[in-house]
């Protein structure tokens, strides 16, 4: 959801200091300047993120721009068709390739009557919109899946959303959240794992 803050700054949001980006590179999510004394903090966790608080990051995916102090109640609207190339990408790339391509709605904490207790482990900060857009911005996403993926290759994981046992923050899932998802995704595919291994099994032997 970062650039669904703004699709201008799209090209810039995994862009390191010296401004250079690229798939071919490996970005870190945040980087910091270095100083001379990290090396007597890093044996404490808690020094360290002590550390990490007191300076901004210079770059990497929660680069400055994204940090925002107020929150605005909506998102750049352009952002869906933006996420519609990139799934239209991905599969035609999987056409290419031969392969089968599943989708999955991906299952978040965020969702409308989500306690307010609930919604403060949710990172809205770094995206710059507030509860309610995230909650919109997250419909539209699936909408777009809906559009382009045919039914029977959506595999539907929102029934885990909006139960906090299921997420440490708004969309990264605990243990229990993991293992929930694993048996949705498993008995999805099942289906088609069978019918793979049954057309395999009928081919005949190499010589």
């Amino acid at each position: 959801m970062y650039y669904f803050n703004s699709v201008d700054k799209l090209a810039e949001w995994r862009a390191l200091p010296d401004g250079s980006w690229g798939f071919e590179r490996a970005v870190p999510v945040t980087i910091y300047q270095p100083r001379w004394y990290d090396w007597l903090l890093r044996p404490s966790q808690i020094l360290t993120k002590v550390r990490l608080r007191m300076v901004r990051p210079v770059g990497g995916e929660l680069s400055p721009s994204a940090l925002q102090q107020q929150l605005v109640d909506s998102f750049d609207h352009r952002a869906p068709e933006v996420f519609r190339t990139n799934l239209r990408f991905i599969e035609h790339a999987a056409r290419l390739l031969g392969m089968r391509l599943y989708v999955g709605k991906q299952a978040t904490l965020i969702v409308r009557d989500l306690p307010d207790s609930e919604q403060k482990r949710c990172r809205y900060d770094l995206h710059g919109f507030d509860h309610a857009a995230h909650v919109e911005a997250f419909q539209a996403i699936y909408r777009v899946i809906d559009q382009e993926i045919p039914p029977d290759h959506i595999i539907d994981v929102t029934s885990l959303s909006g139960m906090p046992e299921n997420f440490y923050d708004h969309i990264h899932p605990t243990p229990l959240g993991a293992e929930r998802t694993a048996v949705i995704m498993a008995n999805a595919l099942a289906p088609a794992v069978d019918a793979i291994e049954a057309g395999l099994a009928r081919e005949p032997a190499a010589n």
